[in-house]
């Protein structure tokens, strides 16, 4: 169960920053 939400918080981190990646390319440009 641990290990489940462990995977959830990496994984939402994981989108969160690839998001944040995107929107700052986007102000960049």
């Amino acid at each position: 169960m641990i290990d489940k939400v462990k995977i959830t918080v990496v994984g939402a981190g994981y989108v969160g920053m690839s998001l944040a990646v995107l929107f700052a390319q986007k102000h960049n440009v």
